[in-house]
């Protein structure tokens, strides 16, 4: 995450993202808590679990998208290129 943000930067970057994910720790213990209130505790456990595992999915998915369209638009820059100088 650092190496993308711009120089001097990256602390300010390091310091949101651990607000941001630190921060989200509270809500989702609060969120887990209403849910068990509503079903048993292994429901509560299961869905979450089952939530977090499409979540990694598809963050996984994205990512792997994003890097397959920038492979293919530095493939195409580089055909570009050969072909402007035979």
């Amino acid at each position: 995450m650092q190496l993308g943000t711009e120089p001097g930067t990256e602390g300010t970057s390091l310091g949101l993202w651990m607000m941001v994910s630190m921060g989200l720790i509270p809500i989702g213990s609060l969120l887990i808590g209403v849910v068990t209130v509503l079903m048993d505790l292994q429901r509560a456990l299961a869905s979450a679990g089952s939530l977090a595992a499409v979540a990694g999915v598809a963050s996984g998915w994205f990512t792997f998208r994003a890097w397959f369209r920038a492979r293919r638009l530095v493939n195409q820059n580089k055909l570009a290129t050969a072909q402007a100088h035979p």
